[in-house]
């Protein structure tokens, strides 16, 4: 910002004084923008059973993952804290274009293979993928070779990641107190947060505890998640909802509830 001001008095003369103020009004907009498309990766890892059910929760009006939203601005709060800010904006840079480099790999992936995706999806011309994955390469290489002490340190982030997914996601069974807790947290999450937690088909089995009346409660709240012509189409669930509408069914389709959450809505009603 004291560059661009400086820049600005040199070429703008008077104008310059409203430099420092438009300038903070786009880091606002670029945080707000950050904030909720950062918490929406949060949920998208939850929902696949990446991280605990808790942060998949969603308000059942707005479909707004609050609990992610929730956890994401805790954690930019506490990072801001740490350490230099230059060093910060390098770790984070570092792993916004290694996070491309690794999206552009699962989409050329998808392509070559022919793998079915949805319908509507947006296809670009092959060449556009490969310059932009040849450009994020370059950025994300580029910084190994000119700060190396800066960004040695996002690798091993990255690389504790590689290990907690071999450790937590990757096994088919988890210990028993991991169950309960996962279960726990996301019921308080739900009455405090007044959300429902989603996950994918064939994840919520995966996180219950294998007690044959845990797994019989799938179909049954499975069987409540139904769209009607006249529900919104959010971001969240786009995909989802629009396979309801086609096929009138529930196919693929899932919200997972904890044992006790669901005896609470039972109550209730």
């Amino acid at each position: 910002m004291y560059n661009a001001k400086l820049f600005s008095q040199a070429t703008l003369g008077s104008f310059a004084n409203l430099i420092p103020f438009l300038i903070g009004v786009l880091l606002v907009g670029s945080l707000n923008s950050n904030l909720f498309s950062g918490s929406r990766y949060m949920y998208a890892a939850a929902r696949q059973g990446h991280l605990p059910t808790c942060f998949s929760c969603v308000n059942t009006e707005t479909d707004s993952p609050r609990v992610a939203i929730l956890a994401q601005s805790a954690l930019a709060i506490a990072i801001s804290f740490v350490g230099d800010l230059d060093a910060l904006i390098g770790y984070v840079m570092f792993g916004f274009w290694a996070q491309r480099v690794f999206t552009l790999v699962a989409l050329l992936i998808i392509r070559h293979n022919r793998i079915p995706v949805h319908p509507e999806a947006v296809r670009v011309p092959l060449w556009c993928i490969y310059a932009f994955l040849a450009i994020t390469v370059a950025l994300v290489v580029i910084p190994i070779f000119q700060e190396f002490s800066v960004t040695a340190l996002a690798i091993g982030i990255c690389l504790i990641g590689f290990v907690m997914y071999f450790v937590f996601v990757h096994p088919n069974v988890l210990p028993t107190w991991m169950y309960i807790l996962n279960e726990r947290t996301t019921f308080v999450c739900s009455v405090v947060f007044d959300c429902l937690p989603d996950l994918k088909p064939g994840v919520g089995s995966a996180f219950l505890p294998t007690s044959d009346s845990s797994q019989a409660l799938l179909p049954k709240r499975c069987s409540s998640a139904r769209l009607s012509e006249e529900d919104s189409l959010p971001d969240l669930h786009s995909d989802e909802k629009n396979v309801l509408r086609r096929n009138g069914s529930s196919t693929g389709f899932k919200l997972f509830v904890p044992t006790s959450l669901v005896d609470l809505i039972t109550d209730v009603q």
